[in-house]
């Protein structure tokens, strides 16, 4: 039998949780003499779906081109809208090189996968913020028949009501889209056993939003992972490919705490460049701010202007000299392009001190605002601060008790597509082959 691999994304853990799940019963099975990496360099931002173009990828969002999770707007009207349709992403990614190998390959909510050409088996990451139908929704984003089989199958596991499940609450609920989603890998384990899985799984990462990075509710959110891991377990052990399968449970970022929000769009509307009528509706601008958790993008309505660019730059550090917004640097797009490999169609990058997230509305009456619950954590920051995420990997291809110090979230892309029998030759990171048998 050919190896097969799943990549087992865990949202937000941190080196930190692998000490407790090392006392839980799946994990320990699963990555018992795993090879492993100390500590993964995240990316900047350290926002959800750049981090997962960049595992997929091996490319700094300069080149893959994902540099947010939800669309640019300057309106207000309530709609969660995420970044969906893999069209979005501009460098190869790890189902190519699966395809080139002759490996039949599958996705379960991995982010910006949506119509992935290369995908087999695809169920796309989507909360369903309307009334939508399910498997209308899923063919729409590229599920096939033989996928929405699955989605059936595991009907029952969805939230009873559409949208995501409501903050605060998830970390308590068996019935949220993870267990839905875990149900899905496992189904699709059993039914066609895909050379080339991967899995997005949010639980750890919502329970610090909602309760901060090291509350006592995350460890109720790494048992949980644990419990999908024993499903996993159980599925590849139905289906006979247990032995024959790379496990890698790798996340994308970690979280910080903070106190409070700072509102850069409220700082651009005081400085004359958010124009709003009696309603609070945008009617025109000049500057925008586009939230990336706990640092934001500043949009110009007209890039070619290099008189607006030099007046803004100079409002902007004005603005941080004068300890304004909690800000805690200034970088324009050539700066954080060459320091970080952040780079695209704007025009400065705001990164907020410790203990500040970001919001991008304009219809606050001051800058900062305190929070109003005991603790919350959010991410997005510079790949410097912080917990660091991981890379675990364990089955024949990785050596047992192989250790790196360190590497970077480009890594991995590359290192996975040497697993898989190919290569991710534009890729920015390398291939891991200290972890490698």
């Amino acid at each position: 039998m050919s190896r097969k691999m799943i990549v087992f994304s865990a949202d937000a853990l941190v080196w930190e949780d692998i000490a407790y799940l090392r006392t839980r019963p799946n994990f320990s099975r699963l990555m018992a003499r795993c090879a492993q990496v100390e500590r993964v360099k995240s990316i900047y931002p350290s926002l959800t779906y750049p981090c997962h173009t960049t595992m997929l990828t091996g490319c700094y969002p300069d080149k893959h081109g994902v540099l947010n999770n939800n669309p640019f707007r300057t309106v207000s009207d309530g709609a969660s809208l995420y970044l969906t349709d893999f069209a979005l992403v501009q460098a190869e990614d790890l189902f190519t090189a699966a395809k080139r190998a002759g490996k039949t390959t599958a996705s379960v909510y991995w982010p910006v996968s949506g119509n992935n050409p290369n995908v087999d088996y695809l169920i796309n990451e989507y909360f369903f913020p309307y009334n939508e139908d399910v498997e209308e929704t899923f063919r729409r984003f590229g599920a096939n028949d033989d996928t929405i089989a699955v989605v059936r199958e595991n009907a029952d596991r969805l939230p009873p009501v559409p949208g995501e499940t409501p903050a605060g609450e998830r970390v308590q609920l068996d019935n949220c889209y993870e267990h839905f989603m875990n149900g899905c890998v496992c189904s699709l384990i059993r039914r066609y056993q895909p050379d080339l899985l991967l899995v997005h799984n949010c639980v750890v990462d919502a329970t610090r939003h909602n309760f901060g990075v090291f509350g006592p509710e995350t460890f109720r959110a790494l048992d949980m992972l644990d419990d999908w891991l024993g499903e996993i377990i159980d599925a590849m052990t139905d289906a006979g490919v247990y032995d024959d399968t790379d496990f890698v449970l790798i996340s994308d970022h970690g979280q910080m705490d903070y106190q409070k929000i700072a509102h850069p769009n409220t700082l651009l509307r005081e400085g004359g460049y958010i124009d709003v009528n009696d309603a609070g509706e945008v009617t025109g601008w000049r500057a925008f701010a586009h939230s990336t958790g706990m640092s934001c993008i500043i949009h110009m309505a007209d890039p070619t202007d290099d008189a607006l660019r030099a007046e803004l730059e100079d409002f902007l550090r004005t603005a941080f000299q004068q300890g304004k917004c909690g800000l805690q640097q200034v970088y324009t797009e050539a700066e954080v392009r060459q320091r970080y490999h952040m780079g695209g169609d704007f025009a400065f990058m705001l990164e907020n001190a410790d203990g500040y997230s970001l919001r991008c509305g304009w219809k606050s009456p001051t800058m900062i605002t305190e929070i109003t619950r005991p603790k919350a954590a959010s991410h997005g920051y510079l790949p410097e601060k912080g917990p660091w995420p991981v890379f675990l990997a364990a089955g024949p291809s990785f050596r047992p008790g192989a250790k790196l110090p360190m590497a970077h979230l480009v890594d991995e892309a590359p290192t996975l597509a040497r697993v898989l029998g190919d290569s991710l030759p534009g890729a920015d990171g390398r291939v891991m082959e200290e972890l490698l048998n």
